[in-house]
């Protein structure tokens, strides 16, 4: 029955993209506490190139990063053009997982002016990312199963290009010992801003014998995800550790491209297992005592009426069907779990449409939530997509895993007026022995309940930790859990 519960985890190949991604358009705002002028965004003169492999976290290849810079005119405007390509190729649980970046972006020198276009595929699931900035403000368009959502905001900053993973163009070899740099960045994976704090925490060799070079030893921390980089004299990243074991190296491209030509590696999901202390969890427990550790002091994880903290740290889990006394989240907080999303097209006719099907003659919301729940359990697929799910496209190809079916079901509840959102957490899996990253919704009827249409489960069983609520645009936030959270079971039911 693995089939069921395989790829219980949200996407690290997704979590590597957004890595590389994330500040490949960047919104200028450096913090110099010793920096000076010269950390600023820097245009090249002329074309440069640089390929970075990605490697597991004993070695094996699994996929390459090759970016590409150009000076370029566009409208008289003199600026630069950046071309990325990544790849990656793994396993989890069996099940061999590709996926595929391509895109551009575009940059005037004075920072106000730029596109961007980039496209993920893996296999038949793919989703475009594109839109221009213009004037202050951001128009950017989400193309999905022939849907186009569009997305516009104001940026109130210059934008320059740059990025981590061998694609910055900030001058990091101006960083000494000590030195700090604050970058509001744009992930045109997810049309989100958010900030990279880079500090400089040493000096040392890089590399072996006669090709060892002086490099600046960097640390760039993103939604509490910590990556560790060595950097050149001239700013350029020569290799990159995430805290979850995976690395990036920059590599020649014959030898990158060769080296994810290769057989698929060994399956990874080892890398992102949780193997819990104490007590062993088991499936359909209805409640769950834990002690959370390694997710820092000032982190505190959600709570609800399922998951309480107690005075003592322990964690308690109980997820019960709806009862008792109603609470009342406030009326702006159930709109924005109402709302449509790129990836989540409750307006769309074809969602509308469905949910209405599922749901009719059905007046309590209880009673639809469960309903649809039977239906996207029964009628989806259970397959690993490593994909950036929409609820849409998951209609139409009816395959997906726990995010696949989170955004399907979300979108389906919400259709019909019930408010909905989604929860990154980790499940435990009989078969594994393990807690593994996964997605579920939870549905408001009165108060939040906990529904798991991957697993079957109308309440979700005790064995979920919920470690992250919101929409696509939180999810990069899981990363910081990845290679950290440690739980130790005291009591199950």
């Amino acid at each position: 029955m693995l089939r069921r519960h395989r790829k219980n985890l949200i996407g690290v190949a997704i979590a590597i993209f957004w890595l590389v991604a994330m500040g490949l358009l960047v919104r200028r705002e450096l913090v110099p506490l010793f920096l000076g002028p010269s950390l600023s965004a820097s245009y090249v003169a002329s074309p440069t190139e640089r390929t970075m492999r990605v490697l597991s976290p004993d070695g094996q290849p699994l996929g390459y990063v090759n970016s590409q810079t150009i000076p370029e005119t566009e409208q008289g405007l003199p600026g630069t053009r950046i071309s990325l390509q990544a790849a990656l190729r793994m396993q989890f649980m069996g099940d061999p997982i590709r996926l595929h970046m391509i895109g551009t972006a575009w940059m005037a020198r004075t920072g106000r002016t730029g596109t961007f276009d980039f496209t993920v595929r893996s296999e038949e699931h793919s989703a475009r990312f594109e839109g221009k900035l213009d004037g202050g403000m951001l128009d950017a368009r989400v193309h999905t199963a022939g849907y186009v959502y569009p997305v516009a905001f104001p940026l109130d900053r210059e934008i320059v290009i740059g990025g981590v993973a061998g694609t910055s163009t900030l001058q990091l070899a101006a960083l000494k010992p000590g030195d700090e740099a604050i970058i509001e960045t744009f992930d045109p994976m997810t049309l989100t801003m958010g900030t990279a704090r880079i500090k400089c925490i040493g000096v040392e060799p890089y590399g072996e014998g006669g090709d060892a070079q002086e490099a600046r030893v960097v640390t760039v921390t993103v939604h509490d995800t910590v990556t560790k980089a060595w950097i050149d004299e001239h700013g350029e990243t020569l290799r990159a550790e995430t805290q979850f074991g995976l690395v990036l190296e920059r590599s020649e491209p014959h030898e990158a491209y060769a080296a994810y030509a290769r057989e698929v590696p060994a399956d990874l999901i080892d890398a992102v297992a949780i193997r819990p202390s104490g007590k062993r969890p088991m499936r359909d427990a209805t409640r769950m005592v834990i002690a959370v550790s390694g997710i820092g002091e000032d982190r505190t994880l959600p709570e609800d009426d399922a998951q309480q903290a107690l005075d003592d740290g322990r964690l308690v889990i109980a997820p019960q069907p709806p009862g008792g006394a109603a609470a009342d989240p406030g009326s702006e907080e159930l709109a924005e779990h109402l709302a449509p999303h790129p990836f989540i097209q409750s307006d769309h006719p074809d969602i509308m449409r469905t949910a209405a099907e599922i749901t009719a003659g059905a007046e309590d919301p209880w009673e639809k939530a469960q309903r649809i729940h039977d239906w996207v359990f029964e009628n989806i697929d259970k397959k690993g997509v490593a994909s950036i799910p929409s609820a849409l496209e998951v209609l139409n190809m009816r395959t997906g895993d726990c995010n696949e079916h989170a955004v399907l079901f979300a979108a389906l509840a919400r259709a019909e007026g019930i408010p909905t959102r989604i929860v990154l957490g980790v499940v435990w899996s009989e078969e594994l022995q393990g807690f593994y990253y996964h997605a579920w919704p939870e549905v408001f009827v009165g108060q939040w309940v906990w529904m798991d249409p991957t697993f079957g489960q109308r309440v979700a069983d005790a064995t979920h930790v919920k470690l992250v609520v919101g929409d696509i645009e939180r999810w990069p936030r899981l990363m910081a859990f990845l290679g950290r959270l440690h739980i130790e079971v005291l009591e199950v039911e």
